[in-house]
């Protein structure tokens, strides 16, 4: 497996923060669009030295790029200007390492809900711009996510769709609810912010636990949900 090691600087990537690749790079590491990268990030991580994620590479201008979700924006403290130093590598692609990579957005996933329900602050921001910004989970978990930014109206107001539309969200007020009967109805909500720790357990393991028969059916991926979740 072919390694480069390079310090790069964050940038601007349509709507999301990441990096370009140089052709000459590409060249070397046989990568095209739509590929998949292994990327080790060199940042302190929970007590590690480095964090290693997955990503897609997308077009941008005449560039291929990585977009990095804002979730790990947060969590790495990083931000556009920023300069930190990377390996890259091709991540080869096969049945196997797609229900890893589906594995990975599906863990992820499951963060950004536990941490819009603990209430953490700019959690319902994060939540909204990393599902808007990963086109790898709208397709794996059936999202539907629309709406722009604009004045008066933030990202995070905007409904996001999940299971081809059989559940709802609005991050801003963590308002999940579902169309149980079918007729694009979703009122009452199932959660709120307001909702006890308990029923948030309760409701989220349903709803993940469905996602996980979800992608089966769809994708013919066993994803595994074992997470015990603590709000």
């Amino acid at each position: 497996m072919i390694y480069i090691k390079e310090f790069i600087v964050l940038s601007k990537i349509g709507n999301s923060v990441g990096f370009t690749i140089p052709k000459s790079k590409l060249e070397l590491l046989d990568l095209n669009y739509g590929d998949y990268v292994e990327i080790e990030i060199f940042k302190e991580y929970q007590g590690y030295p480095s964090l290693i994620i997955t990503s897609s590479l997308r077009k941008y201008g005449r560039s291929l790029s990585v977009s990095l979700n804002p979730s790990l924006l947060d969590v790495l403290r990083l931000k556009e200007g920023h300069g930190i130093q990377v390996d890259i590598r091709k991540f080869e692609t096969g049945d196997k390492s797609e229900e890893s990579i589906v594995q990975k957005l599906f863990e992820e996933l499951v963060f950004l809900f536990v941490r819009l329900y603990r209430s953490k602050a700019s959690s319902s921001m994060v939540f909204a711009k990393t599902i808007h910004s990963s086109l790898e989970m709208q397709k794996y978990f059936g999202i539907t996510a629309k709406g722009m930014a604009s004045p008066g109206r933030d990202i995070d107001d905007f409904s996001i769709f999940f299971m081809d539309s059989l559940f709802k969200i609005i991050p801003n007020s963590a308002y999940l609810s579902w169309d149980y009967d079918l007729t694009g109805k979703y009122d009452p909500p199932l959660l709120t912010k307001k909702s006890d720790s308990d029923t948030i357990k309760d409701i989220l393991n349903k709803f993940f636990n469905r996602l996980v028969k979800y992608v089966y059916r769809e994708y013919n991926i066993e994803l595994e949900f074992k997470v015990n979740i603590i709000i």
